[in-house]
């Protein structure tokens, strides 16, 4: 019998993290939800304007469905959730259709704005930036805000994963950001050429 033959997608990847033998390797992509997003049409056969409506939804197992129809055509191993915005933001903000437009509205500030075209582009954030803020302690306490891992439960932005991981958590291994998250975060404060400087120093 094949050492992994028995093993699910979950025990593969803690054995390949551990050193352990396998004869099949564990499928996963660097940025999974980058791909998920490149092929969203591809996979769910719904328009462009849906990934930002998915993005945004509500209800979380409603999102969790959604992420289940395309999920389940692909060959991943691992499941990354899609970050959940704060709640009170997603019961604000909807996807309307406008003069031709598709827009955001954000109904408690009667705001409108466009809904980007391109969803790899939308995806990106941050890595175009090469303005730094942030020059000095001084700078990083009075600019960049600490939010308790409590709080951000509570507004919400753990609501996709949860759902996800009540779907998949048995058999799947479940990634939340990563530490890639902690170097790049770096960026939006830095800018990217400076970030780099900065780390090779």
């Amino acid at each position: 019998m094949s050492c992994n033959s028995c093993m699910s997608s979950k025990e593969m990847i803690y054995s390949a993290i551990d050193g352990g033998k396998l004869d099949k390797y564990p499928i996963i992509a660097p940025y999974m939800m980058l791909s998920n997003a490149d092929h969203w049409v591809e996979l769910t056969r719904l328009p462009v304007w849906k990934f930002y409506e998915w993005c945004i939804e509500k209800d979380p197992v409603k999102h969790a469905q959604t992420y289940r129809t395309f999920f389940e055509k692909l060959p991943f191993d691992a499941v990354q959730p899609w970050i959940a915005s704060k709640r009170e933001y997603r019961e604000n903000v909807s996807i309307v259709h406008k003069d031709g437009n598709t827009l955001y509205y954000d109904k408690k500030q009667s705001k409108y704005w466009k809904v980007p075209e391109n969803i790899h582009e939308s995806s990106s954030g941050g890595g175009e930036n090469e303005t730094r803020i942030i020059h000095s302690r001084e700078d990083v306490k009075e600019k960049i805000k600490i939010h308790s891992a409590q709080k951000l439960i509570e507004n919400g932005c753990n609501d996709y994963l949860q759902e996800l991981i009540s779907l998949y958590g048995n058999s799947k291994f479940v990634i939340n950001g990563g530490i890639v998250n902690t170097f790049y975060s770096n960026v939006y404060y830095l800018g990217m050429t400076n970030f780099y400087v900065i780390l090779y120093h």
